[in-house]
């Protein structure tokens, strides 16, 4: 009897994991394909240029993707074992961390010149000033959700 209630249990968090799992990703696509609207009407793309231009961008997402996630797991490790960590793990995890940034801004000058290879200078410059809009806008968005939340009438118990 214990195995099946085990067995449920498990299941059952199985379950619960994986559609927040599938929810996430939902959000995720949602909003990549909210910036990629966003960036193609800023950038008024002909179709050829987007041929060109929306593989090299996508190639740098997911290069970025990768060390955005390393630093993620290097700052959850530290996070969740900070008194389990020895100073010289430290060191090197956070030698690391810098490392990454350093990586991620080579790849921002290597697809600058291959940006410029697709697009004409113009164009880059609105990508640029795009990607900070669209971030603003999600900031915005966050802020005004939040607002909203906190000015919702709370119902408790007296």
């Amino acid at each position: 009897m214990k195995n099946i209630y085990s067995l449920t249990v498990l299941l059952l968090i199985s379950v619960t994991v994986f559609s927040q799992n599938d929810a996430f990703q939902k959000r995720l696509n949602n909003l990549r394909s909210q910036k990629i609207a966003f960036i193609t009407q800023r950038l008024n793309l002909t179709t050829e240029e987007a041929q060109l231009f929306w593989p090299v961008y996508n190639e740098l997402a997911q290069k970025k993707d990768k060390l955005n996630k390393r630093r993620k797991e290097i700052s959850f490790e530290l996070r969740n074992n900070w008194n389990g960590i020895s100073e010289q793990d430290k060191e090197s995890l956070s030698d690391e961390f810098v490392l990454l940034k350093l990586k991620e801004a080579k790849l921002e000058v290597e697809y600058h010149e291959k940006f410029k290879k697709v697009l004409d200078v113009d164009k880059v410059l609105k990508l640029y000033q795009s990607e900070m809009a669209f971030k603003n806008y999600l900031i915005n968005k966050i802020k005004n959700q939040n607002a909203k939340r906190s000015q919702r009438p709370h119902n408790r118990p007296e």
